[in-house]
């Protein structure tokens, strides 16, 4: 199982302009800012692919999102970590949730290039 889904477990989705909480791993819930359809990079598989470990660096991995990450965080093994997240929701005239798509991808940057990355897509 890849580490995003261990770091990132959806808990709560509220839309209509209050985003996305996300907690990680730990026992305190964080607030993840996710980008909309509308506002943000739609993230995808061919995208993440671009970004080449030993190679790719921060500059450029902002060129091929085409955004600033949601969340940065220095890891404790002194790694950069930048966290991009997306999402869309479809629901009817009432309100009633339809579907909702989630694409999270995290990239660890060591020296300011690519070290690691993850992605996950997830529809429900």
């Amino acid at each position: 199982m890849s580490r995003l889904l261990c770091s990132f477990v959806v808990c709560l989705a509220v839309f209509g302009g209050a985003g996305l909480a996300v907690t990680g791993c730990r026992s305190t819930p964080r607030k993840l800012k996710t980008s909309s359809a509308e506002d943000g990079p739609k993230l995808t598989q061919p995208m993440v692919d671009q970004l080449v470990q030993g190679e790719t660096t921060l500059e450029q991995v902002e060129q091929i999102v085409g955004a600033t990450p949601n969340e940065t965080k220095l890891e404790d093994d002194g790694r950069l970590l930048w966290v991009f997240a997306w999402s869309r929701a479809t629901a009817d005239e009432e309100g009633t949730l339809l579907e909702l798509q989630l694409r999270v991808l995290k990239v660890f940057f060591r020296d300011g290039v690519v070290d690691e990355k993850d992605y996950a897509e997830s529809t429900q």
